[in-house]
């Protein structure tokens, strides 16, 4: 779930990545990292994926390695699940190329070490299974 200003919240069921030409807007505010958007003020907030360094299999660029920087975004709303000291595994499901299943990266202090699509995934705290 995602807060909206009124205190209400909204539910992120999915989302899913197309690949389409778009102008997009990338919205920096001094100082003030937590903001309230769109037409139902729902809360938005920086993420610790988009910009970090990519290592390892994070650089692959198969079809399920592969998927659009901007999905990085969506990131702040996945489920997180600590799998050991500053390690993190975040776990948010979508669709990729009209497939259903989950997008997953883990962070190991700093560095995005995986960055993959599972199809057929749901959130469940492990890496890569479905």
């Amino acid at each position: 779930h995602i807060l909206r200003q009124s205190g209400s919240t909204a539910a992120v069921e999915g989302f899913t990545v197309t690949f389409t030409p778009t102008t997009m807007y990338d919205l920096t505010v001094a100082d003030v990292h937590d903001f309230f958007v769109g037409p139902g003020r729902v809360l938005a907030h920086n993420c610790d994926i988009p910009g970090a360094p990519r290592v390892g299999s994070a650089l692959k660029h198969d079809a399920n390695h592969a998927f659009s920087d901007i999905v990085d975004n969506y990131a702040k709303y996945a489920s997180k699940f600590t799998l050991r000291p500053g390690v993190t595994l975040y776990q948010i499901e979508g669709f990729l190329n009209g497939a259903s299943g989950r997008f997953e990266w883990i962070v190991d202090n700093g560095e995005v070490t995986h960055r993959f699509f599972v199809p057929g995934g749901v959130v469940n705290g492990v890496p890569i299974t479905p």
